[in-house]
C-alpha cells in the first residue's frame, strides 16, 4: 500500500513538473516568435518598417518643385569625421553646381562655398541664387550630383545637437529637405588641424534618397548662417 501511495505521489509530482516545463517551453517558444517581428520593424531593408519610422516632416513626395518643400525641413548633423575635412570638399561640390557666390570673390576661384581666411565672409553669410529655370531632373542625373552622408536626424522642433534617432540605412523612394546643422572650425594651422574658434552653422539642401543607395544632393543650397 504504501508502495503505491509513493508511486502515485511521484508520478504526480513529475506530471506536474512536466506540466510546469510545457508552460515554460511554451512561453519560450512565444517570444522567439515575437522577437523576429520587432527586430524586422527596426531594419531598415523592410520598406513598410522604414516607412514608419521615417520622420512625418520627412514624408513628403517626390517632386521637382522646391515649393513643394517649403516648411517642411528636418535638421541633420554629419559626423565630426564628415565636419572636420570631408565637409569642405562637400560645400565645394554644391558650390560647383550652383551660381558663384558673390559675396566672396575668393571662393569663385577657389570653389568652396566657405572661406576659413575670410572673416567678413564668414560673418556676413553667403546667399544662393537659384535660377528660375534650373533643371532639377538633369541635376540629378549629371555627374555634379554628390554622395551625401547623413548620420543623425533631428526634428524641427528638437534642441540643436540633441540626438533623437538614428537614421536608416536606406530611405524610401524620394526626396526630402534637410537643414545640415554642425560646428565649423574658422581657425585652421597649416597642417589643418583646428583652432579653438567654432561657427555654427546652418544649409538647407535638397538630398534624394534611393532605396539601397546613399543619399545624393539633387537640389540646393539656400542660406548659410552665422
Amino acid at each position: 500500500m504504501k508502495t503505491k501511495t509513493i508511486a502515485l505521489i511521484v508520478a504526480a509530482v513529475l506530471a506536474l513538473l512536466a506540466l510546469q516545463a510545457w508552460i515554460l517551453l511554451t512561453n519560450t517558444n512565444k517570444t522567439e516568435t515575437s522577437t523576429p517581428a520587432k527586430e524586422s520593424s527596426r531594419t531598415p531593408s523592410a520598406a513598410v518598417s522604414e516607412e514608419k519610422r521615417v520622420p512625418r516632416s520627412l514624408r513628403i513626395k517626390d517632386t521637382n518643385d522646391p515649393k513643394e518643400f517649403a516648411g517642411r525641413v528636418a535638421e541633420v548633423a554629419l559626423s565630426w569625421d564628415h565636419i572636420n575635412y570631408d565637409w569642405y570638399d562637400y560645400l565645394a561640390a554644391i558650390t560647383k553646381i550652383h551660381t558663384p557666390v558673390t559675396e566672396n570673390p575668393s571662393s569663385e576661384k577657389t570653389g568652396y562655398a566657405l572661406g576659413t581666411t575670410d572673416p567678413d565672409f564668414i560673418q556676413r553669410g553667403v546667399e544662393w541664387v537659384i535660377p528660375p529655370d534650373l533643371d532639377w531632373a538633369a541635376l540629378r542625373e549629371s555627374e555634379q550630383v554628390t554622395t551625401f552622408k547623413i548620420d543623425r536626424v533631428y526634428e524641427p522642433t528638437s534642441q540643436r545637437h540633441r540626438r533623437e534617432n538614428n537614421i536608416p540605412k536606406t530611405w524610401p523612394k524620394g526626396s526630402y529637405v534637410f537643414t545640415v546643422t554642425g560646428e565649423l572650425e574658422t581657425s585652421w594651422v597649416e597642417n589643418r588641424k583646428p583652432q579653438s574658434t567654432v561657427q555654427s552653422h546652418a544649409l538647407t539642401v535638397l538630398v534624394e534618397c534611393p532605396p539601397t543607395k546613399p543619399c545624393r544632393l539633387a537640389g540646393f543650397v539656400r542660406k548659410v548662417e552665422y
